[in-house]
């Protein structure tokens, strides 16, 4: 009981802190579009994940079937007969896929690449 009443305030104090009800609070939230990462550790890993890592999960995505496994998906929602399609790999295989598409999203919107 203890734990659900937690909880609850916890949410109740999430959601307040959301919806800006806040007075009083000295700090003002910014745009994180605003904040510019250049020190070695931080600065290191967002080039990482910019030159090597979302690329790398892009062409993962591509090499393992994912990105194939949306176009059977469409094409069998569009049909009015069972095509007979088979999903592969985990039926949770889609989020990779827009996990991917949301890190390179983010890292666009601070470091714009015509290639990504």
């Amino acid at each position: 009981m203890r734990k659900t009443i937690s909880l609850i305030i916890i949410g109740i104090l999430a959601i307040s802190a959301c919806t800006g009800e806040q007075s009083g609070y000295p700090v003002a939230p910014v745009p994180f579009t605003s904040v510019k990462v250049n020190d070695s550790f931080w600065g290191g890993r967002l080039k990482a994940s910019r030159e090597v890592t979302i690329p790398l999960a892009f062409s993962k995505c591509e090499e393992t079937g994912r990105y194939e496994n949306f176009v059977k998906a469409e094409k069998q929602m569009h049909s009015d007969v069972n095509l007979g399609y088979k999903v592969e790999g985990f039926p949770f295989d889609d989020t990779d896929v827009y996990k991917t598409i949301e890190g390179a999203s983010y890292i666009l919107q601070t470091y714009p690449d015509p290639k990504l």
